[in-house]
This record gives C-alpha cells, sequence and structure tokens, in this order.
C-alpha cells in the first residue's frame, strides 16, 4: 500500500508482474537512465531499508523502499533458473555470516520462498530483521547458524516465538573497491 501512495508503483506490477510499472511519470525518476527498450527485458527489484543484521539484529521500526535495482530478465533466469515475481533487496549489516556473505553485501531473497528449509534466508525475530543459514529442526524448530564461528548457533520455536521467515536468499553481491 505504501508503495502505490508514496512511489505510485503500479499494484497491477507488484502482485502480477504487468508493466507499466508505475502509476505516473513523476515516479519514473526511480529507474534512472535507462530506455523504454530497455525497461521490456527488465525485471525491477525493490531495495528496502532497513538493512538485515548479520548479527544480533537490526530492529525494524519503518521500512520502505530506497530504490528499485533494475536487471535483465536473462541475468536473473540464469541466476536462480526462474523468473520470480517476488523479489527483495537488503543491504547487510554485520559480520556474523562473513566469509560467506560480509558487511555492506547487498542480498536478493524470493519471497516466494517462505517456508523453512535448510537454506540462507531473511528472518524476523522479534522485529529484528536477520540473515542467517537455518536447519530445520524437528517439533517446528529452527536452528540459527552464523557462518561466522565466533557466534554461536541457537533454536528457536515457530510455534511459540516471535519468528517469521520472510525469503530465501536467492543472490548475494558485493561492491569491489
Amino acid at each position: 500500500n505504501k508503495l502505490v501512495e508514496t512511489y505510485k508503483v503500479n499494484p497491477n506490477w507488484l502482485f502480477r508482474n504487468e508493466f507499466p510499472i508505475f502509476l505516473d511519470e513523476e515516479s519514473e525518476g526511480l529507474i534512472k537512465n535507462v530506455s523504454p527498450e530497455e525497461k521490456s527485458n527488465l525485471v525491477y527489484i525493490p531495495k528496502y531499508n532497513p538493512r538485515a543484521a548479520a548479527g544480533s539484529g537490526t530492529e525494524v521500526s519503518s521500512e520502505y523502499v530506497e530504490y528499485f535495482i533494475a536487471v535483465d530478465q536473462d541475468w536473473i533466469r540464469s541466476i536462480i533458473g526462474f523468473l520470480p515475481k517476488h523479489l527483495n533487496a537488503l543491504e547487510v549489516e554485520g559480520d556474523s555470516m562473513i566469509p560467506l556473505i560480509n558487511n555492506g553485501d547487498l542480498i536478493i531473497f524470493d519471497l516466494n520462498k517462505n517456508q523453512p528449509n535448510d537454506g540462507i534466508y531473511v528472518l524476523c525475530i522479534d522485529d529484528c530483521v536477520l540473515v542467517k543459514r537455518i536447519q530445520c529442526q524437528p517439533n517446528y524448530k529452527l536452528k540459527i547458524i552464523s557462518e561466522n564461528k565466533v557466534y554461536e548457533p541457537y533454536e528457536v520455536d515457530l510455534k511459540t516465538d516471535n519468528v517469521r521467515v520472510i525469503g530465501k536468499v536467492v543472490w548475494q553481491g558485493r561492491e569491489i573497491g
């Protein structure tokens, strides 16, 4: 709702990947330097603020789209094997996922893959956004694992704890320099 009101994002694009992305020309400023011909072959991934913590957690007091990441449909298909419609991006903050994911890395995650399975996921635990490796345990429990061995694994209970699996991380990248 906030995307539609604030940025004039077309709800049909958000939920069905139907163009145009924006309802008016003013909002086109969020996507810069892209010709109309190029836009037809691009997927627009919203990059949200806050950051996903690779540590103890980033508390979410507000969230908003900072910008959209425009990627070629063929490239995203080659990376994850298909063209998902529900991708989001976050910047990672912290060192608990080093060496796999570094502080400042950008991650792209699939909101449709929010059923827990073994892998790297964006989670919300007690209103804190985290990126962690999870491992499914018996009785609706998840083992939360950091790549950095300084951080001890811990368990959460999906039935009793305030835990939500937001989406599976499908890509990670970093700035060189």
